[in-house]
């Protein structure tokens, strides 16, 4: 059995999964992971508010521990071990102003340094059975996820922390690579520094920092984080680089998103990116052993064994961790297969919402009703003689929306409605201003909905 924790900045929240899918994947992960036997914690950050709501909402009131000051911890239904670290704390209440970030980062380094350097917990008790967890995998899925993470690369004994448990436990750190490279805000005020690097600005770094020595994992979801190639916003600062190149291991979740770190990892001699993996070793005691380290390896910081080593990587992708693709599906995100196919029921639904969009376009095109008749008249011819052509240019239109090679007329007298786009999330690292831009230019031939 070994130890895994899992770190992720915001896990708590109200959204559903289908808002919130790195989250669901994460947690995913971890409930999978913890099927198969492991000692699981999931590392987290948010608010005392948001935790006290998701607790009272799951049913975890009284479950919530807080041992540990300004960390919240519960075990789920799944048997993973959650810790949030809160935000509105009393270290970063200490901090005050621009502190609060540098001790948001301390704190975040600390719970992860003090779960790897903890001896070995008896297995949990799932007090909460109806607790909300994710759905788990098969047996082969979790099977092959646990290989897949234990796998990645293989350390010697002598690369464990160091505890007071005569028996260590084989400890991975897995850190989500989404908002964790978000800069933290400048800290004008003396504060303590993240974990052993003075010049951590991230929490990508203060965790790596805290993880031991050649155990640290990046799960990479999404390419727009990265501090890599034309789409990613991460800032390329010089210590933010050096953490990715001390890497044990990438975890990716698509061929596309390794291919496209490997297509656009910094060569050896490139630009700022040459000169943090040269850095790479933090500053202080462990700096020098570290550097010797890489030096020993060939000088790229780690190329050597592991599964996914140097026969996975491109030519001139020196210094590059070693990158292993498992499939979201791996992990139960999509439930257990088999798989229904939808197309079937789906397309009835589309068809008729369509046909209803046609009839409510065609109702609002139709001429205006002429006066009633005189209450002493009967109404039944006029209803017939007048709403006959009505009726007729309703169904007109419905079979226009319906056949897309409708007449050049009918097109005509009933103006097509304008097309409409949804945006799920109009957020910087989603190409916000690229949405900006089209709903400018598209004015009034395309309706935008966020």
């Amino acid at each position: 059995m070994a130890r895994f924790v899992l770190f992720k900045y915001g896990v708590v929240s109200a959204h559903d999964s289908h808002f919130a899918g790195g989250k669901h994947a994460f947690l995913c992960m971890a409930a999978a992971l913890a099927a198969r036997g492991h000692e699981v914690h999931a590392v987290s950050v948010s608010s005392r508010s948001k935790v006290l709501v998701h607790a009272a909402m799951s049913g975890l009131l009284p479950l919530l521990s807080f041992g540990q000051p300004g960390v919240v911890s519960w075990l789920d239904g799944s048997g993973v071990r959650h810790h949030v670290v809160l935000s509105d704390g009393p270290q970063q209440q200490a901090g005050g102003g621009g502190g609060r970030s540098a001790g948001l980062a301390a704190a975040v380094a600390a719970c992860v340094r003090d779960l790897v350097d903890a001896g070995p917990l008896p297995p949990p008790r799932r007090e909460n059975p109806a607790a909300a967890a994710p759905p788990p995998p098969s047996a082969a899925a979790a099977a092959d996820g646990a290989d897949a993470a234990e796998g990645l690369a293989s350390g010697p004994p002598s690369s464990l922390p160091s505890s007071s448990s005569p028996t260590p436990v084989p400890t991975w750190v897995l850190i989500d690579a989404d908002e964790s490279q978000k800069r933290l805000p400048g800290d004008p005020v003396a504060a303590p520094a993240a974990a052993s690097d003075p010049a951590a600005r991230t929490l990508f770094e203060a965790v790596l920092a805290a993880a031991p020595r050649g155990r640290c994992v990046a799960l990479v979801q999404n390419v727009h984080f990265l501090p890599l190639g034309p789409s990613g916003t991460g800032p390329r600062s010089r210590p933010l680089l050096a953490a990715w190149s001390r890497l044990a291991g990438i975890v990716a979740v698509s061929r596309f998103v390794a291919d496209y770190m490997r297509q656009h990892w910094p060569q050896a001699g490139e630009g700022p990116a040459a000169e943090a993996q040269a850095e790479a070793a933090p500053a202080g005691p462990g700096g020098a052993d570290e550097r010797r380290l890489r030096h020993s390896r060939g000088g790229d910081g780690g190329s050597g064994g592991g599964a996914g080593g140097e026969a996975a990587k491109p030519p001139g992708a020196r210094g590059m961790p070693p990158v292993r693709v498992v499939p979201l599906a791996t992990w139960g995100v999509y439930g257990a297969p088999p798989y229904e196919d939808l197309a079937a029921a789906a397309r009835p639904v589309l068809h008729a919402w369509r046909a209803a969009q046609a009839a409510a376009a065609a109702a609002a095109a139709a001429p205006p009703l002429p006066p009633a008749a005189p209450p002493c008249a009967s109404a039944s011819p006029w209803l017939e003689t007048d709403a006959a052509p009505l009726r007729a240019e309703g169904r007109a239109g419905l079979a226009a929306a319906q056949d897309l090679r409708a007449p050049p007329a009918a097109s005509q007298a009933l103006p097509p409605p304008l097309p409409v786009v949804a945006v799920l999330k109009l957020t910087p690292e989603k190409g916000c201003a690229v949405v900006l831009e089209l709903a400018r230019r598209l004015a009034g031939r395309v309706r935008f909905r966020v």
